[in-house]
């Protein structure tokens, strides 16, 4: 379905101050200008949801708490061992495999109380390296780009403008803007997959646990 909606005059996406400008220039009502900052928060609540791309991926050294930007776990390797990738279980499956007195190399890894902990319990000092997913960071007045609004800012405005529209009621607008935001993050998600995999065929996956801000999931 084609999409059709009137573009008003150009204005600079390139950071939050400017985002807030071309969001009041389409919304063109100055009694909402003041909760544009709410709309672009409850839009990037969403992208966080549904996002997942390699620019949102970084390493950090264990053991220690999870940094404030996790948002979910991608492997754990041991640093001897930088190959291996130690396999991701529930926090109950691994205090009931490890509850015996045996420690030894760690093999497995859960996520619980902002930390990572490991079984069977360690033998030995053992350093590690986490790779994780970032948080999209939050826009603000102090904060006035990040990755995606430099790669995306079409998102971004279609995705400020759906909750604007939401809030006034605008029955109209709302169909056509929530299919744009779909559609880009079906998108950008894609194009995420390319970037990672290449374009081949992709391999089918095994079951396995994703930690999402401390908790866990499959």
């Amino acid at each position: 379905m084609a999409l059709v909606l009137d573009i008003p005059p150009s204005t600079n996406l390139g950071s939050w101050s400017g985002l807030r400008e071309a969001v009041a220039a389409w919304l063109d009502r100055d009694d909402l200008n003041d909760r544009i900052p709410d709309f672009i928060r409850l839009a990037e609540a969403r992208f966080r949801r549904e996002i997942v791309r390699t620019e949102q991926e970084t390493i950090v050294s264990l053991p220690g708490t999870l940094p404030s930007d996790f948002d979910s776990a991608r492997a754990v390797y041991l640093t001897d061992a930088p190959t291996i990738a130690l396999t991701q279980i529930s926090p109950a499956e691994l205090r009931g495999r490890y509850s015996g007195p045996g420690t030894g190399p760690p093999q497995v890894y859960a996520i619980s109380a902002g930390q990572i902990i490991v079984g069977p319990p360690p033998n030995a000092a053992y350093a590690a390296t986490l790779l994780y997913n970032r948080k999209i960071p939050a826009l603000g007045s102090s904060v006035q780009t990040n990755w995606l609004l430099d790669d995306h800012p079409d998102l971004y405005l279609f995705g400020t403008l759906l909750h604007a529209e939401f809030f006034g009621w605008n029955d109209d607008r709302l169909p056509l803007i929530k299919s744009a935001v779909d559609e880009a993050i079906i998108e950008i998600n894609d194009a995420g997959n390319r970037r990672r995999y290449g374009g081949g065929p992709i391999a089918a996956r095994s079951p396995v646990c994703e930690g999402v801000r401390g908790a866990y999931r499959r």
